[in-house]
Order: structure tokens, then C-alpha cells, then sequence
């Protein structure tokens, strides 16, 4: 009969130990594979339907632009206008087309390719409706624009509503597709939980057994290990409880993951459809009747559709800038770089801020002393962060308080100055400011409307591009935005000529 020694029941005791980790790293391993791999299909599939989301809002724009571009050509009696108009139409036929292209080369859906044929029949209707009222437009005939007017009111219009339901079906069952994606990603979240609380089940069985094996090794061969008996017994249990806890909050900390990445995107994916698409509705009906193109408005509520327009145009800013937001947090932000003028882009920012915000050139302005700089960078994203700073330099002082624009190259590296001398920031507030929706906790400011985001995403902007973008501010003295960017991206510097420093004067 063989009778284990203190060596044999070490060696047991071990053995048992290295079965119990082996087993737990082998359903650990392919729980989390589940799981990783549950979570890259559902990523692909979100991400297919953002982009196929993004190609209808285009086809969406597109549609949009070509209706008023049509409206714009209808009332308008200078030739020069009428032209940009129909290059304008043309343009953006080209655009819908272009994005319909892109959407039907990529992967079909289930019971997606009825709904690509319907668009292709109703855009087959659409195109020639508007061709024919762009050409009766352009012609000489007395009573051409009336017919013009016939067959966009009577015939292009509801064939546009008809595209435009089209659109709704095709995000509906985006949505669908990425709801039925997020189930399934649950349900392997579920199966992957179960296989790790069997692991536990297993290592908690292996521990008893192995501990009531070695209990009895001890009591059979040396009297000497019976004291140490609950020692070891109370080691297996903490051992034990321990894994249990670590596995725990593993898997809770995953679950709180995943359910904060999908309800971010899904999110995202109903903001888009459920704010933006109605949002496009209430701008093109709110400037149909500022055009009062289906006959004259009561004086009364002549400026209401001005009023609906504005405030459609910054909640559809609002939702740009989270979306914007989103883009750059998920790292999926392009720089389109290009040669840039500073000088144009600066002065078509300023132009815009002066109308937005009352202003003149003796409240806002480029100083005198300012350099001209060629740049290499993204000329959309780069207008965007000067709009962001240059309006809330506005927004936060008054509009007979100077704003100053300063442009220099210091260590070869460009720089922007923007400089108001309005309310200012508290300087334990100014760490906070960068981050999203946050705001200065100074009634004056919270006066003012804004979301918050407008510092994060310019900072973020200007990183992309390699330069930095800092914030220096006194209460009630006013405020200094810096905008650096690096040396590799200055082309070119030429100082300003005087007659342009006399007129900026």
C-alpha cells in the first residue's frame, strides 16, 4: 500500500493548484475571445450603417440644395443669379448621384436592396422633374415660369417627399440592423458570463476536493502537519475567494464598457436620424415661407419665419458639434491639408462674426502689425476653430468693447492672437474650461447661450495639426486665446503692406 510523504503530498498538492490555474486561464481565454470577437462585429456593423447613415444625409443635403436652388431660380430676375443658381442645381444633382453610387457599391443589408430600388425609381422620376424645370426656367417664353412653377409645385415636390420617405426607411432599418447587432452582442455577452461563472463552479469543486485530499495526506502520514492544517485550509479559501472576486469585477467592469459603448452609439445613430432629418424639414419649410412661395404672409408673422429659421440653425449647430465631438473622440478625425491664404480665411471668419454678433471693423479687427501667412492645413476644420474662438470672444464681452486679431511667427512657428476685453474667466476655472460641456460658473456667462463644447473641439482641432491652443484670461479685464501652430506648416510670411495697415487702421 503506498503511504505519501511530506515531498508526496507537496507534489499533490501542486499538481491540483496548476490543474485549477490551467483550467481557469482556458475558459477565461475563450470567454474574453467571445466576447472580443462579438464586440468587432458589432463595431463593423455600427460602423457600415454610420457611413451608409452619413451617405444619405449628403443625398439628403444634396435634395435640399437642389429644391432651393430651383426656388432661388423661380424668383429671381438677374441673370448672374440665375446662372449661379443653375450651376448650384447641377452641382448638387451630381452630389446626390455620386452619394447614391457610393451607398449601392457597398454591402446590402437584408431587405435593403427594395428600398435601393425604389430610390433608383423615384430618383429616376426626380432628375428629369428637375431638369425639365431648370430648362423652362432659362426659357424665353412668356408663360415658362409659370409652368416652371406647375411642375415643381404639382409634380418634383411629391416626388421628393417620396425620396425623402425612402430616406426614413432606409435609417429605420439601419436602426434595425443595429439593434438586432447589439442583441446578438448581448447574447454573447451572456453566454461568455456563463462560461467564466462555470469556471468558478469548477474552481471552487477543485479547491474542496484538493483541499480535503491534502486534510487527509496530513492526517494519514505525519502528526507534525496536523497543526498546520487550518492554515492551509484557510490559504485555499482566501486563494479561492480572491479569484472569485478578481473574475467578478473583470467581467463587471467589461459589461459597464460594452453598455457605455452602445448606448454612445446608439445614441449618436438616433440623434442624427431623429434630430437632424427633422431639423433639414424645418429650415427648407421655414425659408419656403420667408420666400412666401405659396403666396403672401399677414405682416403679423412676416419675421416669425426668420425667428424659426435662426433657431433651427443652432440647434443643427449643436448637433454638429457633439457629432464633431464624437468623431474626434473615436479618432476618426481626417485632416484634409491644403495651401491656405491666412489672410482670406481670417477675413471671411471676421466678416461672418461681424454680421452674427453686430459688430464693425472699429470693435473687431485684424491689427495693423499683422503677418501674412501661407499654411498647410485643413482650411474647413482650421475656419472652424477661428469661428469657435472669435465668437465667444463676442459672445462674452459687449459689442463696443474691442476685439483684436493679431498674426506673428515667433520661433518660426505661426501664431493667432485673439483678444477681447470683455468679463473674463476666473483663473480656477480656466483648467476646466477645455473639457466637453463645461462652462464658466459666472452668472454673467451663464447668461449667455452655448454648449460648452465649442474650447474642447477647437483645442482638439488645432492638436490634430500638431500646434497647440492655449487660454489666458483676467476677470473683468478680459480674455487671450493663442493659437500655435508649427513651424513645417508655414509655407510662406510676408509682412503687411502699408496701405493695408493704413485701411486696417
Amino acid at each position: 500500500m503506498w503511504r505519501p510523504n511530506g515531498k508526496g503530498t507537496l507534489a499533490l498538492l501542486l499538481c491540483g493548484f496548476s490543474l485549477i490555474i490551467i483550467l481557469m486561464i482556458a475558459i477565461t481565454y475563450q470567454s474574453f475571445s467571445q466576447l472580443k470577437l462579438s464586440k468587432s462585429r458589432l463595431d463593423n456593423i455600427v460602423l457600415v450603417h454610420n457611413q451608409k447613415s452619413a451617405l444619405i444625409g449628403a443625398m439628403q443635403y444634396a435634395n435640399r440644395e437642389r429644391v432651393i436652388s430651383l426656388q432661388h431660380m423661380l424668383i429671381t430676375e438677374d441673370f448672374f443669379e440665375l446662372d449661379e443658381a443653375a450651376q448650384n442645381n447641377m452641382s448638387m444633382a451630381n452630389r446626390f448621384v455620386q452619394a447614391r453610387g457610393r451607398l449601392e457599391a457597398m454591402e446590402r443589408a437584408p431587405g435593403e436592396e427594395a428600398l435601393l430600388a425604389d430610390l433608383r425609381r423615384a430618383a429616376s422620376i426626380g432628375a428629369p422633374l428637375n431638369d425639365k424645370v431648370r430648362d423652362l426656367l432659362w426659357n424665353d417664353e412668356d408663360n415658362a415660369h409659370e409652368r416652371a412653377r406647375a411642375v415643381l409645385i404639382g409634380e418634383f415636390l411629391p416626388a421628393q417627399n417620396q425620396i425623402y420617405d425612402i430616406f426614413e426607411r432606409l435609417i429605420d432599418l439601419y436602426e434595425a440592423e443595429n439593434s438586432e447587432a447589439v442583441r446578438n452582442s448581448a447574447e454573447g455577452y451572456t453566454s461568455a458570463r456563463g462560461l467564466i461563472l462555470k469556471m468558478l463552479q469548477a474552481t471552487v469543486l477543485l479547491g474542496v476536493a484538493t483541499a480535503l485530499s491534502v486534510t487527509m495526506l496530513i492526517l494519514k502520514n505525519e502528526r507534525a502537519l496536523k497543526s498546520h492544517r487550518n492554515t492551509l485550509e484557510s490559504i485555499v479559501a482566501e486563494r479561492t475567494s480572491e479569484l472569485r472576486r478578481i473574475s467578478t469585477e473583470a467581467v463587471m467592469a467589461r459589461r459597464d464598457a460594452e453598455e457605455a459603448n452602445n448606448a454612445k452609439s446608439t445614441f449618436m445613430a438616433n440623434m442624427s436620424h431623429e434630430l437632424r432629418t427633422p431639423l433639414n424639414a424645418v429650415l427648407g419649410f421655414s425659408e419656403i415661407m420667408d420666400l412666401q412661395l405659396m403666396g403672401p404672409m399677414p405682416e403679423v408673422y412676416r419675421e416669425y419665419p426668420k425667428h424659426i429659421n435662426c433657431s433651427a440653425h443652432h440647434l443643427l449647430q449643436m448637433i454638429q458639434q457633439l457629432l464633431d465631438l464624437s468623431r474626434i473622440e473615436a479618432g476618426h478625425l481626417e485632416i484634409d491639408d491644403r495651401e491656405i491664404w491666412l489672410p482670406d480665411l481670417m477675413e471671411e471668419t471676421v466678416a461672418v462674426i461681424r454680421s452674427a454678433f453686430s459688430r464693425d471693423d472699429r470693435t473687431l479687427y485684424i491689427t495693423a502689425d499683422s503677418l501674412a501667412l501661407q499654411l498647410n492645413a485643413d482650411e474647413r476644420l482650421l475656419k472652424q476653430v477661428l469661428i469657435n474662438i472669435i465668437s465667444n470672444a463676442a459672445k462674452y464681452s459687449d459689442t463696443q468693447e474691442m476685439i483684436e486679431l493679431t498674426v506673428s511667427c515667433i520661433d518660426g512657428n505661426g501664431v493667432i492672437e485673439v483678444r477681447d476685453y470683455g468679463m473674463g474667466i476666473a483663473a480656477e476655472e480656466l483648467p476646466r474650461l477645455f473639457n466637453p460641456y463645461e462652462r464658466s460658473e459666472a452668472q454673467t456667462a451663464r447668461a449667455r447661450e452655448g454648449t460648452g463644447l465649442g474650447l474642447a473641439i477647437s483645442r482638439s482641432l488645432v492638436e490634430a495639426h500638431g500646434g497647440t491652443l492655449t487660454l489666458d484670461s483676467v476677470l473683468n479685464e478680459g480674455t487671450t486665446v493663442t493659437i500655435t501652430l508649427p513651424a513645417h506648416r508655414i509655407l510662406r510670411v510676408e509682412e503687411t503692406r502699408p496701405e493695408k495697415r493704413a485701411a486696417s487702421v
